[in-house]
């Protein structure tokens, strides 16, 4: 990494922190504890050790604010252009995902109501550093890119699943190529879900997970957890230890 961008990355961090100390009044050792994690992440990115945006999964973890998207305002910052870019390709094909996103959760609802399914519908919009990584490091085209939209569907049982799935078939086409039951044929880290991708009626893409509320806390806990993965990622790299 060049000095301009390493400094970049520092006072970028720095300000995050100070931010965040000054609004929850952090107390001094924890000021320090959070400085000294600062540190070491920035100086395994100037190793080559971590990329850039990939300090802000731990520093999320420290913080815990889920409501902030720290990625997308480090990706901002550290990669203007590109940025710009995503900006620019996802209002064109998706020029209104908040209220796409709003009215198919409202229609899964209703739904869910009229087959007396007691369960939950989760959606988010995909940050513009995630789609940045997928077009990076997966050498992925904009164009393959299916979840812009994201919808989770929590039920109570596997029978659940499969009706809210043919409800949401018969509300908005699928697209094929993109049906994975997860359900019937587990991942091997015994991950469960039924995942597909609809299009909605102005034509935008939008990916679907429904699953049980058990499978999910499987997924988000357990030996499915991506956080997991995550972990075994910066375990890989070295410790990331909090002094």
């Amino acid at each position: 990494m060049n000095a301009c961008l390493m400094h970049k990355l520092r006072r970028l961090c720095l300000k995050f922190a100070f931010l965040w100390m000054g609004v929850f009044s952090i107390p001094g050792v924890a000021s320090y504890a959070l400085a000294s994690l600062i540190t070491q992440l920035t100086e395994r990115c100037h190793q080559g050790l971590l990329r850039p945006l990939e300090i802000l999964p731990p520093l999320n973890q420290i913080v815990d604010i889920s409501t902030l998207s720290l990625q997308d305002f480090a990706f901002g910052a550290l990669h203007p252009l590109a940025y710009a870019e995503i900006d620019q390709l996802v209002n064109l094909r998706a020029p209104h995902r908040k209220d796409c996103m709003l009215g198919i959760i409202r229609s899964i609802r209703d739904d869910l109501r009229s087959l007396g399914i007691h369960g939950e519908v989760i959606g988010r919009q995909k940050r513009y550093s995630s789609i940045f990584d997928k077009m990076e490091i997966q050498g992925r085209p904009f164009d393959d890119i299916y979840d812009l939209i994201g919808i989770r569907v929590l039920v109570d049982s596997t029978d659940d699943c499969y009706a809210v799935l043919k409800a949401i078939h018969l509300r908005w086409p699928p697209i094929p190529s993109r049906f994975k039951d997860f359900i019937a044929a587990p991942k091997t880290n015994f991950y469960r879900s039924v995942h597909t991708t609809i299009v909605e009626l102005a034509g935008t893409p939008v990916e679907l997970q429904i699953r049980t509320y058990e499978m999910h806390r499987q997924a988000e806990s357990g030996s499915a957890s991506h956080s997991k993965y995550k972990e075994s990622m910066y375990g890989k790299k070295g410790a990331l230890a909090l002094v």
